[in-house]
């Protein structure tokens, strides 16, 4: 049979070019070519040959289980080298899951089996045309990260120069949202559940009460630090700056938390619970978006993603309606930057307006002259005689 497949010339070989070599071969009305070695060294003719008496072997002998793709060249193939990338970042589980999808949707459907070492500019410039329906912000996520497996790629040797991205517009900043004072009142007063009442006193992040543990909670000296959080996987982590925080207790709070725990199933850990589970992701998003779509039948209040309605609404009322200083605020709200306090400050126009126009306005006080010095010190004068010569009669 073997011999068969060789006279019949089933596996082929050619020299398509002077010293470079092919064997092709049909398998299952499909046409295979390959034009290196497993290792990537280029076919000569008498590797050539030797690859087409395997190859006839392996169709005799493995006959269904014959795969052609094992003889093909992978080393340098995009989705092959792009898996070795994800497996060895050392990014967080969170953020590596995040990664795994802009590799599936974006990566993989354009470059797929495209060697790395043929990626050229003009490659590039397709991949940011196919993606230009996106937002600036995903657009420029996507290719942070491609820019980042292209940099890989140089480290490891394996491409000799990362090529170029055509230049991307400027993101503009847009406002925070957030609720007014009073806007907040009225949502919150439509709230039962403790978890959406923490998060709207702490300015913590969602996941870092998801996260919060009956034992972290500091009954005696009325405190609660935060440590941890939980992950998209739902594993505890450390918080996303890393930083130790501390929560004092305010009345509110307490009571919250001491029905929160009072509702939490004893053998569960964590504080916040539904129906005696900890809450993930999804519950909780669906608790704000009830809690926001009652209030807005109730009093016609915007409706604004969890984080907004709490840090992003904490944050300004603060700014706005107390003498808060930026770096109290970046203490509450464990920023490792002040830089992220400061988006909170940067779109207080009006206030701004108000603090101004207060300065720019004469004293009110009565203007102070020369006269009424002297006028005010003879009087004192005047008085300090009178105690004394009262004194001495």
């Amino acid at each position: 049979m073997l011999q068969e497949l060789l006279n019949d010339s089933l596996v082929k070989v050619r020299e398509y070019e002077p010293g470079r070599w092919q064997v092709y071969f049909t398998w299952k009305n499909k046409r295979y070519f390959l034009y290196k070695n497993w290792d990537g060294t280029k076919l000569i003719e008498h590797s050539a040959q030797r690859l087409k008496v395997r190859i006839a072997y392996d169709m005799v002998n493995k006959k269904e289980e014959f795969n052609p793709g094992e003889y093909k060249h992978t080393h340098n193939q995009f989705d092959v080298l792009v898996k070795k990338w994800l497996d060895d970042s050392s990014c967080s589980s969170d953020y590596k899951n995040i990664r795994r999808l802009i590799v599936k949707n974006y990566f993989t459907p354009h470059f797929h089996k495209l060697d790395v070492g043929s990626i050229s500019k003009s490659d590039i410039k397709k991949f940011c045309k196919s993606i230009e329906n996106r937002s600036l912000k995903t657009q420029k996520n996507v290719r942070g990260e491609l820019k980042g497996f292209l940099n890989w790629l140089l480290r490891e040797d394996l491409i000799l120069k990362a090529p170029s991205f055509p230049k991307l517009p400027k993101i503009p900043e847009l406002p925070l949202r957030s609720y007014t004072k009073e806007e907040s009142q009225k949502i919150f007063s439509c709230c039962n559940a403790p978890i959406l009442i923490f998060l709207r006193w702490t300015g913590c992040r969602p996941n870092e009460s998801r996260g919060l543990l009956k034992t972290d909670i500091n009954w005696t000296a009325n405190k609660i630090p935060i440590t941890h959080a939980l992950s998209m996987t739902n594993k505890l982590k450390s918080t996303k700056t890393g930083r130790l925080r501390v929560i004092d207790f305010i009345p509110v709070l307490e009571d919250c938390l001491k029905q929160a725990v009072q509702s939490s199933p004893k053998d569960c850990p964590y504080v916040f619970t539904k129906n005696g589970k900890r809450y993930s992701r999804k519950m909780l998003e669906q608790e704000w978006n009830a809690t926001a779509i009652l209030a807005n039948e109730k009093f016609g209040t915007p409706i604004l993603p969890l984080y907004c309605a709490t840090k992003h609404s904490l944050g300004q009322q603060l700014l706005d309606d107390e003498d808060v200083d930026l770096t109290e605020l970046q203490a509450l709200f464990g920023h490792a930057d002040i830089r992220s306090t400061m988006r909170y400050a940067r779109y207080k126009n009006e206030r701004i307006k108000q603090i101004l126009f207060k300065h720019s306005q004469p004293p009110q006080t009565t203007q102070v002259t020369q006269d009424s010095h002297t006028e005010k010190a003879s009087q004192h004068w005047r008085k300090w005689l009178g105690g004394k010569d009262s004194n001495l009669g």
